[in-house]
């Protein structure tokens, strides 16, 4: 009936357009923007790189940082090292450490090899000198097997002081010298006692000698 006189057509008309006025009022209205207010924070500040350091453009800048960062001193990159460098450096580095184990040309070397089979090298402070450490070269292993008795309590004096100082015993490691107990004493191999230096009582410089049973040498340089 509504449809037929035209009448039902307006009504639903009408109710469309309230609707759809009333639909629209409450939509956001435009707000006025306060001066002192902060600009509101945007989802992607201009600052920050979309991608994130995960994406192409992080992992370049990343990479681009690691590369400014300078090396620690004292640190050599291998990567810029040449063949011919490396091969240059170990040479240097074994010709160092052929220098460091030449005989002490101021011990008597030749009666030395004769009478006890040994060539001395040389005592120097280690341990931050509250040690020294004495080295030497086996050059006939039956000749220097008296120096290798365990039962022989070796010791350093100091010709300045006269102060006796011996091979220190450690409870768990034993005399820090080397015996024959292993049978294993070789010609052509270099040695070692560690004699204890308290209070750093010798310096580089100092003359000292070195007793080990029968064997002596005197007037050894501290280095």
């Amino acid at each position: 009936m509504l449809y037929r006189n035209g009448y039902g057509c307006r009504l639903l008309v009408g109710l469309s357009l309230t609707f759809w006025a009333f639909g629209a009022g409450l939509g956001a209205a435009p707000v006025a923007e306060d001066p002192g207010a902060p600009p509101a924070a945007s989802d992607h500040p201009a600052s920050v790189d979309p991608a994130g350091e995960k994406g192409v453009n992080g992992k370049k800048a990343v990479a681009e940082a690691d590369k400014a960062v300078p090396a620690e001193p004292g640190t050599v990159s291998t990567e810029a090292l040449t063949v011919e460098q490396i091969e240059a450096a170990m040479a240097e580095a074994q010709q160092k450490r052929a220098e460091l184990l030449k005989p002490d040309p101021a011990a008597p070397n030749e009666m030395l090899a004769e009478r006890w089979g040994v060539e001395v090298i040389g005592i120097s402070q280690t341990a931050g000198g509250f040690m020294l450490d004495f080295r030497f070269r086996v050059v006939d292993e039956k000749k220097a097997l008296p120096l290798f008795d365990h039962r022989i309590k070796p010791y350093i004096t100091a010709e300045r002081s006269g102060i006796n100082l011996p091979v220190p015993v450690g409870a768990k490691t034993g005399a820090m010298r080397p015996t024959n107990r292993g049978k294993n004493i070789k010609a052509d191999k270099t040695y070692y006692m560690v004699f204890a230096n308290p209070d750093m009582h010798l310096k580089p410089g100092d003359k000292v000698s070195v007793v080990i049973g029968d064997f002596r040498v005197e007037h050894l340089t501290v280095n």
